[in-house]
């Protein structure tokens, strides 16, 4: 894993416009840093074409049906504060039906299903519960 400095060192420089070019540098060196000691978990995503069931981690779903099938969110309670996309990345129409492991709901209801093609749903979850955000 590697170490992310606590304090960026800022670039000095009297030109505004190399300045701003040298921070962005800096700002992408640490964002690149932050997600390498995360051991890449700030970016996961999965891609899956049957049952499936998400980790905490994965908030970028795609979904590729060929045929009906279910997808399991984690529990509400590991989710605090996460967002999580799911998407269907093909023109099916197959129905995958989204729920969680416990009583979690998503805007009040057990589950919510993905029915069109290229359908996508965006949840965030405040730990009790997940609300669709479009």
């Amino acid at each position: 894993m590697n170490n992310v400095q606590q304090q960026p060192n800022l670039p000095f420089l009297s030109d505004a416009q190399n300045f701003l070019l040298r921070l962005l540098d800096v700002l992408r060196s640490h964002a690149s840093a932050i997600n390498d000691a995360a051991d890449g978990r700030l970016a996961n995503f999965a891609k899956i074409s049957a049952a499936y069931t998400s980790g905490v981690n994965e908030h970028v779903i795609l979904c590729d049906p060929s045929g009906p099938f279910p997808l399991v969110l984690p529990d509400a309670q590991s989710m605090l504060q996460k967002t999580v996309v799911v998407k269907r990345i093909n023109a099916t129409t197959q129905t995958i039906t989204i729920t969680t492991p416990s009583a979690s709901t998503f805007d009040g209801a057990a589950s919510v299903t993905l029915t069109t093609a290229w359908q996508r749903r965006v949840f965030y979850c405040d730990g009790v519960a997940y609300y669709e955000i479009t």
